[in-house]
């Protein structure tokens, strides 16, 4: 569905049902700007005419992947980015998760307080595996799409492959590093500390350039409100930490 106009550029969202996963997507003519591809059929409608896609993978966890292999074989030209160490891990169906479909939706559910809507749907989801990126990057890439600037840093506390996305400067594709529930950090990968030392100082610094933000999951918002979702433990309290 249509969402917002960024910068002259019509942002469309579109959902997959299972996991509430937000898929982004930027037009330009017959070019397209998708972050976090899903296997939603409205998605791929939406495809139509389209020949050329950059498709930004903000990390590896399968329901941000589950529509990138239909992608690629329905749109021409394709390319996707994202960090070295996701590039890998899509690849491997422990480590997207895709192996473990049902507990990490349990987990997620539980961690924003909802039932166990979707688990019949997960249970039916076969592991899969999609191929490396095309560009990969290990800490900031920057690129011009359609005249406007797309800057990518990488992130590590929800997992260590993961990045946010930065257009023009002004918003925000956040994936599961903020969004409006508390950071989850337990997954295989993620690293509390590393959020907390090194994600957080940078998400802070950027909030104040940063208009909107639209999160991995739910719906967008600001990043001040974003940030004040995370409690900070006393013991990285006074931190320092600096990012790329």
């Amino acid at each position: 569905m249509d969402l917002a106009v960024l910068e002259g550029l019509k942002l469309q969202r579109f959902t997959w049902d299972v996991v509430d996963t937000n898929t982004y997507m930027l037009l330009e003519g017959d070019n397209a700007l998708i972050v976090d591809p899903v296997d939603s059929q409205e998605l791929f409608d939406a495809l139509n005419g389209i020949s050329h896609a950059d498709i930004i993978i903000t990390h590896s966890h399968f329901d941000h992947v589950s529509g990138l292999n239909r992608l690629r074989k329905t749109v021409r030209f394709t390319r996707v980015i994202s960090t070295a160490e996701c590039s890998e891990n899509i690849g491997n169906v422990y480590r997207n998760l895709s192996a473990a479909a049902e507990p990490f939706l349990m987990f997620y559910n539980q961690k924003r307080g909802t039932k166990d809507s979707g688990i019949d749907a997960v249970k039916s989801i076969d592991s899969f595996v999609c191929e490396p990126a095309d560009v990969v990057f290990d800490d900031t890439y920057e690129f011009d799409w359609n005249g406007h600037n797309i800057r990518l840093i990488r992130c590590f506390g929800h997992s260590k492959d993961s990045l946010i996305v930065l257009l023009d400067g002004k918003y925000m594709f956040s994936g599961d590093t903020l969004l409006g529930i508390p950071t989850a950090t337990r997954f295989i990968g993620g690293s509390t500390s590393r959020f907390w030392k090194e994600d957080y100082p940078l998400l802070e610094r950027l909030s104040a350039d940063v208009e909107l933000v639209f999160p991995g999951h739910g719906e967008a918002g600001s990043a001040e409100e974003m940030l004040a979702v995370n409690v900070m433990p006393e013991k990285y309290k006074g931190n320092n930490g600096q990012n790329a």
